[in-house]
């Protein structure tokens, strides 16, 4: 939404205390709004966004709501109006950690921008383009995350769906996306966090160990080919390394 923003003005910043409830209809600007402390919901159609401190909150122009503080505590915020063209605009929650010029926006920045001189003022603009910077790398970055998931949606599904058929290649799941083995592997890593194979396998063990502690099963080769794994001393091998007992140790004899 924010990388295709067109004919950007700032038109003021303010800062002020969040009242107990206020009602805004068909706003007359874009705005931002950066919340110092407290926190306060905003009520859309059909809508509710939670404003926290530390957090940022994008309003579209022509937008019409209600805010509500939501506790007695002092609620400030710093209020940026601006004028743009921006594509499918929608009300949107930022958090702002690791923006750097955070304490400008702390009571300086809306003061700066009030009584300062031009050369204030145009620092007030370039903390706001700032912002508007920081903001939309974010955005990319969650983009960039939904199109890599996007792109490996095919070969997931069907590996969960046979995550515990000892059938299951998980060498061969890089043909179902059209990719290379090795894309695939470096694409799943970025959004799993761990390698496909090392994700089968947490599961796997994961599984055994919860249906043998359980007494559902009471012998490792029924373990084994439970989770999916056709060879029960291979089974009993992963199995050790990773909990550092062997199998037979989860599994509750029951009375004779």
């Amino acid at each position: 939404m924010l990388n295709n923003i067109e004919d950007l003005k700032l038109i003021d910043i303010v800062q002020g205390e969040s009242v107990a409830r206020g009602v805004f209809k068909d706003r007359f600007s874009h705005a931002f709004v950066c919340k110092l402390s407290g926190s306060s919901t905003y009520h859309f159609e059909g809508r509710a966004l939670e404003l926290k401190a530390g957090e940022l909150l994008y309003i579209p122009k022509g937008s019409s709501y209600t805010v509500m503080r939501s506790s007695q505590e002092e609620s400030c915020y710093v209020l940026m109006n601006f004028d743009a063209v921006v594509p499918e605009a929608v009300p949107r929650n930022y958090d702002l950690e690791g923006f750097g010029d955070v304490r400008l926006l702390h009571g300086e920045l809306a003061r700066l921008w009030l009584l300062g001189d031009r050369a204030e003022r145009y620092k007030c603009i370039s903390v706001f383009y700032n912002v508007l910077s920081f903001l939309t790398k974010k955005e990319n970055v969650g983009y960039a995350e939904t199109k890599r998931s996007g792109l490996i949606r095919p070969a997931v599904e069907h590996l969960h769906a046979n995550l515990f058929d000892c059938s299951l290649r998980v060498g061969e799941l890089h043909r179902l996306c059209g990719v290379s083995d090795t894309y695939f592997r470096r694409i799943f890593k970025a959004v799993y966090g761990v390698t496909p194979q090392e994700y089968v396998t947490n599961k796997r063990l994961a599984q055994a160990a919860a249906i043998m502690s359980g007494g559902e099963l009471h012998s490792i080769q029924q373990a084994a080919l439970a989770v999916g794994y056709s060879d029960p001393l291979y089974f009993s091998r992963v199995f050790a390394r990773r909990y550092g007992r062997c199998p037979t140790e989860y599994i509750r004899r029951l009375p004779e």
